[in-house]
């Protein structure tokens, strides 16, 4: 297992662990809602997440946040998209060869979160932040990256296709 810091903002973390462990393959980092899904901003091959897929997101995303310290996060939102296109908008210059064909249902939550489950990094800290993001693979719903951040980065899930808002709490 191993710990890295991505490059674009100080306060984003990147964690790497074992697919076998837990399915977790690579890392990406948390994006904003604040975008529309307008038709201008989707993508050509996006589609809105369909029910069964959402409701499944939805509980996986919820359990996610009790793991992670907050069992209410502000609000949960997902999109399908690209793996490329996901890493490319919350982890600029992170590339996973491949990846510009594999669909992906990116996931992000705000609220506050601990990642316990990952390897600390050197400085002997818990990552912690707002925003708590996966993606998922579109057929099976493994958990492929994770990532958390204390800021959201320049993008927006409106600018890859049309945002399913999972729950939403206050």
């Amino acid at each position: 297992m191993s710990y890295s810091a991505s490059g674009w903002l100080s306060g984003h973390r990147r964690v790497l662990v074992s697919g076998a462990a837990a399915g977790i393959v690579a890392a990406l980092v948390l994006l904003p809602l604040a975008a529309s899904s307008s038709a201008a901003s989707r993508t050509a091959n996006s589609a809105a997440i369909p029910a069964a897929a959402a409701r499944q997101l939805s509980m996986t995303m919820e359990r996610w946040a009790k793991l992670s310290g907050d069992a209410k996060p502000l609000w949960i939102a997902a999109v399908t998209t690209t793996r490329d296109k996901a890493l490319r908008l919350a982890t600029p210059g992170d590339t996973i060869p491949g990846s510009a064909h594999q669909t992906v249902y990116l996931a992000v939550m705000k609220g506050n979160f601990t990642l316990t489950d990952v390897p600390i990094p050197s400085h002997g800290r818990p990552l912690t932040g707002h925003y708590l993001a996966f993606t998922f693979d579109h057929a099976t719903f493994q958990v492929m990256d994770i990532g958390i951040s204390k800021q959201a980065p320049p993008g927006s899930l409106g600018s890859l296709g049309p945002v399913s808002t999972l729950a939403q709490q206050k």
